[in-house]
């Protein structure tokens, strides 16, 4: 069976529920699922799904890594790999990590967290998945704590990283300086820290502003009734190249009030094809929209869009619908037959 480890109250210095290979003096193995599951307590020091590995020592977890969090206050790293100082950690499988409740005054980083020089290795040959679930309870981010896609100094995740947001901002609570990122951190330029697959952030009925600044995600998707407005801060949503709106005709579902740049990029649209219309971006300037008209490919419904210049707007080849500047900074989606 898999190796199942929860926690529910209690204080507590560092947490790793594969063990540790320092201590038991070589390598650890599981050909199994690592879990671990929190539902509170107090967490003073370093909590992993994996193991903490240090020079000649290593951890192979053969399957996924689980991290279940819906409560608890932790005030350092939480990582849902192994930590890695100096010695060799790798999960062959993917790494869930599932928050739907807690205060988080340190890091988070979906893959590993590796230091203690290049002999540090931190390798996960799947994905990460990541979900913020703010349906229920609060999730509270202390001030500077950030969420990574990806791991720390010397960690590689060899595929995608993903990160699923629903809920609500009353209940998804950042207290200053978040940052969100796809990607991975290096603290130095020489180490090699990165998410090697594509980057993916999707906003699943999730209703409200987001205030933490997203960093280096690739596509973005909103989904299921979400509507979602970004802060004047977000000045990195350039970084996105893909979007994919399920519109919603009662209400914007993407709302940006900072600087954007659509140059290049990809939109994807889904809707009813019983509405008439629908506002696809409220842009808080004309500065929210640059480039709009220079999108590299459109899509209504699966279907491709061309620019027409006679009317301003991306078309498609039936001629049904349109996509054009509005009055009010906002890019509107318009039946045409």
């Amino acid at each position: 069976g898999d190796l199942n480890l929860s926690i529910a109250s209690g204080s507590y210095q560092a947490v790793y529920a594969a063990g540790n290979a320092i201590k038991n003096g070589g390598d650890l193995i599981y050909d199994q699922d690592v879990n671990l599951t929190i539902s509170g307590g107090t967490f003073n020091s370093y909590v992993g799904t994996g193991a903490q590995v240090s020079t000649g020592t290593s951890c192979t977890v053969a399957g996924d890594t689980n991290l279940t969090i819906s409560g608890g206050t932790f005030n350092k790293q939480v990582f849902g790999g192994a930590y890695s100082q100096g010695g060799d950690a790798t999960v062959e499988g993917n790494v869930y990590l599932t928050i739907t409740g807690g205060t988080f005054n340190g890091n988070i980083y979906a893959g590993g967290y590796a230091t203690g020089g290049n002999s540090a290795k931190n390798l996960v040959k799947g994905s990460t998945y990541v979900t913020l679930d703010a349906s229920v309870n609060t999730i509270t981010f202390g001030s500077n704590a950030a969420l990574f896609g990806g791991s720390v100094d010397y960690g590689v995740v060899n595929g995608d990283s993903h990160l699923t947001i629903t809920g609500t901002d009353a209940n998804l609570v950042f207290t200053g300086n978040n940052v969100l990122m796809g990607d991975s951190l290096m603290y130095q330029d020489s180490r090699q820290a990165y998410v090697k697959g594509t980057r993916y952030i999707t906003f699943d009925n999730y209703v409200g502003s987001m205030s933490a600044v997203l960093y280096a995600y690739q596509d973005l998707t909103i989904e299921n009734g979400s509507q979602v407005s970004f802060d004047a801060g977000q000045s990195y949503l350039k970084n996105i190249s893909t979007w994919n709106l399920e519109l919603d005709a009662a209400a914007p579902v993407l709302a940006i009030a900072g600087v954007n740049n659509f140059y290049h990029d990809t939109l994807n649209l889904t809707f009813d094809e019983g509405i008439s219309g629908a506002t696809v971006v409220d842009g808080g300037s004309l500065d929210s929209l640059k480039n709009w008209d220079k999108l590299s490919a459109v899509t209504f419904n699966g279907a491709a869009a061309e620019w027409s210049d006679e009317m301003s707007a991306f078309v498609d080849a039936d001629e049904k619908w349109s996509l054009s500047l509005g009055g009010d900074n906002d890019l509107v989606l318009a039946k045409l037959a």
